[in-house]
């Protein structure tokens, strides 16, 4: 996804913290959501913050490499 010029992945990993575009605000906003541990990752799954079959398997493999 482009923003402003600037191309976006839908799930990423910064160091130790996942970031994930927040689908749920979608398309009247665009927010980067930052999870700091796996239980938060999780969290955003359940919450439909990130949707999408590949996008929630990616987040999926994130939150394992957070434990």
């Amino acid at each position: 996804m482009i923003v402003n010029g600037i191309a976006y992945r839908t799930v990423w990993m910064e160091g130790a913290t996942v970031r994930m575009i927040n689908q749920i605000v979608l398309p009247h906003a665009f927010e980067i959501v930052d999870l700091a541990n796996h239980r938060a990752t999780a969290a955003a799954v359940r919450d439909m913050v990130v949707r999408g079959a590949g996008a929630i398997g990616a987040a999926a493999g994130y939150a394992m490499a957070q434990v």
